[in-house]
Order: structure tokens, then C-alpha cells, then sequence
């Protein structure tokens, strides 16, 4: 597993949340009221200028209807992966860990895998 520096923790988060928020077709201003915190403050929360306390982060969990492991997943890209396909990388599996239907998940799955062995040949 990578080492990650807390600012990009903050930025991989801070993302996640955008993406559910934005998922659930929900403003930054109605976030906020969940929160108890400004939309301004989500907006730096999205953006990973300013770190997510504990109290915070349980609230908008709640707020977004997510379990805090689907914010905190998938820390560990492979070593060498460019900065541009991190980012690609966690909004993928952030969207995909979005979708409760199973069946729609493997649907996903096999399409990719279509995709990549088509990409092989």
C-alpha cells in the first residue's frame, strides 16, 4: 500500500463526497444544513483545502447515505500510476461502490471485461 501525504487523503475524500453529493442531485447549500457547516466549508471540504473532522464526517455520512468505509476505500493505488488515472481510478470505484443493485454491478463487470479483452487484441 501506498503512503499517502494527508492532503491527498483530504483531496481522494473530499472527492467521494462531491461525487455521492452531486449523485444524489443534492447542493452544497442543502449539505451544509445536514453538516451544520456553511457551503462554503463543504466546497473547501470537496476540494480537500480544508480537513473533515470526525463529528463532520459521521454527519455527512449520514447526510449522503453512505457508510464511512465507502469514503475511506480504496487508498492503495499501484506505484508509477500517474496522478490523472489515480483520480480516474477512485471516481470509478467511488460511482460503481454507489450502485446497491448487484445485478447491475456484474452487468459493469462483465462489460468491462469485454472492453479490456477487446483492448488486448
Amino acid at each position: 500500500m501506498t503512503n499517502y501525504q494527508s492532503e491527498t487523503a483530504d483531496k481522494i475524500v473530499g472527492s467521494k463526497v462531491k461525487l455521492r453529493r452531486k449523485f444524489l442531485k443534492m447542493t452544497q447549500k442543502q449539505l451544509a444544513g445536514i453538516v451544520g457547516v456553511t457551503a462554503q466549508q463543504i466546497q473547501k471540504y470537496e476540494s480537500g483545502a480544508n480537513r473533515i473532522t470526525m463529528d463532520v464526517f459521521v454527519k455527512m455520512c449520514n447526510g449522503l447515505k453512505i457508510r464511512p468505509e465507502q469514503l475511506l476505500a480504496n487508498f492503495s493505488f499501484c506505484e508509477g500510476t500517474s496522478e490523472h488515472e489515480k483520480d480516474l481510478e477512485s471516481k470509478l470505484l467511488a460511482i460503481f461502490r454507489m450502485i446497491d443493485n448487484p445485478i447491475v454491478k456484474a452487468r459493469i463487470l462483465d462489460l468491462v471485461k469485454v472492453l479490456v479483452s477487446k483492448e488486448d487484441n
